[in-house]
């Protein structure tokens, strides 16, 4: 048990010195602290992400990311806890990562070992709760296959702007999604539709240290949201059929 609470001493301590951020959300409200970074060791690179938060109804520290990175050559073995998100959507993406308590999603347990070729990647994996995955990736797109998902999916440039799309099949059936993003009018603009039932819209404004956006999106009812930052700091308001959501945060990494 001491060890463990020296580990953790030793990760929050490195993260104060390299990334960090406060904020809250609502309705609660709930207060956050998010600390991230990497521990470089020989051979080795351990990254993480830890997101103590308190709150009315919970409080707690939500593990968001976790793993430990060896390379070697052209492989490269990663184990713990990791992002994974076989989707190509922006605004709906097909993902395995799971929503946490502090806001930003939590990744899965468990480990893979990829080779990377000329223009080829493969990936081999095995995800807690979840089972083994299989990903094979060119630079057009990527195919997935695993007990709960098979698919493919793909962007390509259009001019300007670029186009992506996926299709799965699951367990509880089809999944797709087909979207374009890019610049017009100096607005970064991103228009998705997934399926079944999800549509979204996104403008954004970025400048020098700034940026304002606004999304609508149908995700079960309809919703708008609008987002600030300014400098590090950011807040935004989720206006839902089902209720309201804000949250307000500041960041800073060194």
């Amino acid at each position: 048990m001491r060890r463990l609470f020296v580990g953790i001493g030793l990760l929050l301590g490195l993260a104060l010195g390299q990334g960090l951020e406060l904020g809250a959300f609502g309705p609660g409200p709930t207060l956050y602290a998010r600390l991230h970074g990497a521990l470089a060791l020989e051979g080795a690179e351990v990254r993480f992400a830890l997101a103590p938060y308190a709150g009315l109804r919970a409080s707690g520290v939500a593990v968001e990311d976790l793993r430990l990175g060896v390379e070697e050559g052209s492989y490269a073995l990663e184990l713990g806890r990791f992002p994974l998100t076989p989707g190509e959507g922006r605004l709906f993406p097909y993902t395995w990562n799971r929503p946490g308590p502090a806001l930003a999603p939590k990744g899965v347990w468990g480990g893979h070992l990829t080779w990377y070729g000329e223009a080829l990647r493969l990936r081999a994996g095995y995800a807690w709760e979840r089972g083994a995955f299989l990903e094979v990736a060119l630079p057009e797109g990527r195919a997935f296959l695993s007990r709960e998902a098979v698919g493919a999916g793909g962007a390509f440039r259009l001019g300007g702007w670029v186009v992506y799309g996926d299709a799965f099949w699951t367990p509880g059936g089809g999944l797709g999604t087909l979207g374009a993003t890019g610049f017009w009018d100096g607005v970064l603009w991103t228009v998705e539709l997934a399926y079944p039932g999800k549509a979204g819209v996104e403008a954004r404004l970025l400048g020098e240290g700034w940026e304002l956006g606004l999304a609508l999106v149908r995700d079960g009812d309809l919703g708008a949201r609008l987002v600030a930052g300014l400098e590090g700091a950011r807040g935004w308001i989720f206006l839902r059929e089902l209720g309201v959501a804000w949250g307000v945060g500041m960041g800073w990494s060194l």
